[in-house]
């Protein structure tokens, strides 16, 4: 596989022979790839099966990664997250107050905030925007990464949340992702409220998951109800709970995604979430 960074909106046929020439790819015009409906401007990660004469663009967030795609990445910029939940935590270790990197050129939009040793339940951080009336859906590729052990307990390497909702009253029902080695799941948690150490009203849906640091979520909202979905490729999605709307949120105004700090006793790094892929249909 050859992978390069070129902008789509002036990517065209290409001839790749060697890894070499991968850095030399020449520009064209995006009516190449008429199929991918990518924004003019969207950075991308391209590769070539090999085989395929190089005309067929497979995506993935880096070569490292180790995951492939064949969905285009894109995403809101950071202004398009007006809100913060908790972006301040004066129990957490440094960074206290939370910060968002909007980085171009097709790399993700980071969070990274401290992890909280002395909070009791939940020590939500979180960015937000605003949705309208159903139906919609929410398509989410985000990366983990943090070198705090003993995170919720049982959960030895993190407490992210690819998707968070939020309604007009206040509730948030977030997706919890922990890719640990001895407890790696999906659930869904009920919170009356998003302030610092609010226990849980009730958790839903736990899946079980192969750990990995990066993964694919999704949710839809069809007015009716609302289905949380997992998959490995942005394609193919598995249902691991499905709730109706009025069930327990009123209202969703907002959404998002962000990281629980919540940590045992003495770690002291930093926690990373980093968001690829988000697009609402």
């Amino acid at each position: 596989m050859l992978f390069t960074r070129r902008s789509l909106a002036k990517l065209g046929s290409l001839l790749l022979p060697s890894e070499a020439d991968a850095a030399n790819v020449p520009w064209s015009n995006t009516t190449d790839f008429p199929a991918l409906g990518v924004p003019a401007g969207t950075e991308q990660l391209v590769g070539f099966k090999p085989g395929s004469n190089f005309k067929t663009p497979i995506m993935s967030p880096l070569p490292f990664f180790g995951h492939q795609t064949q969905t285009p990445w894109v995403r809101p910029s950071l202004a398009a997250f007006s809100s913060w939940i908790n972006q301040t935590d004066g129990s957490a270790n440094a960074p206290t107050t939370a910060v968002a990197t909007d980085n171009a050129n097709g790399l993700p939009l980071v969070i990274k905030a401290g992890s909280d040793s002395t909070t009791a339940n939940s020590a939500i951080t979180a960015l937000m925007k605003p949705i309208g009336a159903p139906p919609w859906t929410i398509t989410v590729a985000v990366a983990g990464f943090t070198l705090t052990g003993g995170t919720k307990g049982s959960t030895a390497n993190g407490q992210f949340l690819p998707l968070i909702l939020h309604d007009s009253g206040g509730k948030i029902e977030p997706v919890y992702w922990a890719p640990s080695d001895g407890a790696s799941f999906f659930q869904t948690y009920q919170y009356p409220s998003s302030a610092l150490g609010t226990a849980p009203a009730a958790s839903n849906g736990a899946l079980s998951t192969i750990p990995d640091y990066f993964v694919w979520c999704q949710v839809v909202n069809d007015g009716v109800n609302l289905t949380y979905n997992t998959g490995p490729d942005g394609f193919i999605f598995d249902t691991f709970y499905i709730e109706p709307v009025a069930s327990y949120l009123g209202t969703i105004d907002k959404v998002g995604f962000g990281i629980d700090r919540v940590v045992a006793a003495g770690p002291t790094n930093p926690i990373f979430m980093l968001l690829w892929h988000w697009v609402q249909t």
